[in-house]
């Protein structure tokens, strides 16, 4: 599914995906969760990635990150843009599943490096529990530099279930900050706090954010379905 059908589907709004577009197009690292399977935290994971500059090449951790530090070695990261990318931090025998130290490994990558994975947890608390505690032993510096930190939730049965992007949260100075809540009751999503591209650019920032809220609704308004086709307008909207 593309960023669009997330719209759609009320998963996220256009204020939400506008944020999202320009996170994405500077390369952050960001992270989806929920706690049960099927809450759509890999499809949110793979929206973002649909979205990605064509420069930037994704590259998947499958076993350790010693491969990432090899294949670093002797190229300047000012000549690359990489998205380093696990499926998922958990302990399953999956492709590009991990856990234990390496999970720290990659984490550390955030500090120089763009990031992305999903795992299971349904709060913030509940997230740094798991990844500060043993055995993933993830420093609280490291984890820290995540760009972005995104929560699902689903509710409803399985033929109508209705999946949202629950908590939004930005990197501050030294912690995540709420930047969007969904309300479950009147099933409405409200900004807690100014994103920090319009606390550090002003006008700039807001009229950044609305160019990117007005492509994505042009193409709701077109009626663009696939991603494929999605990425190839927005190739086209990041050459004018």
């Amino acid at each position: 599914m593309s960023l669009l059908d997330l719209i759609r589907d009320d998963t996220l709004n256009l204020d939400m995906g506008a944020f999202f577009l320009h996170k994405t197009l500077t390369n952050s690292s960001f992270l989806t969760a929920a706690n049960p399977s099927g809450t759509g935290k890999t499809t949110l994971m793979g929206a973002l990635l649909g979205l990605l500059k064509p420069e930037v090449r994704i590259e998947t951790i499958e076993n350790s990150v010693e491969e990432v530090e090899e294949g670093k070695k002797g190229e300047p990261i000012s000549n690359r843009e990489i998205r380093y990318l696990i499926h998922e931090i958990g302990s399953g025998p999956y492709y590009s599943y991990i856990w234990g130290e390496q999970v720290g490994e990659f984490f550390g990558l955030a500090k120089n490096e763009s990031i992305a994975s999903c795992m299971h947890a349904d709060t913030l608390e509940e997230m740094k529990d798991i990844l500060f505690s043993p055995p993933l032993n993830v420093e609280e510096a490291d984890f820290n530099e995540v760009d972005l930190i995104l929560f699902m939730r689903k509710r409803g049965g399985l033929r109508d279930p209705l999946r949202r992007v629950s908590h939004v949260y930005e990197r501050g100075k030294d912690r995540h900050r709420l930047i969007f809540r969904w309300r479950e009751k009147g099933d409405c999503f409200e900004r807690r706090n100014l994103p920090q591209i319009l606390e550090t650019e002003g006008k700039e920032g807001k009229r950044r954010l609305k160019v990117y809220r007005d492509f994505l609704e042009e193409e709701l308004h077109a009626g663009v379905e696939r991603i494929e086709e999605l990425r190839g307008d927005l190739l086209e909207f990041l050459k004018r």
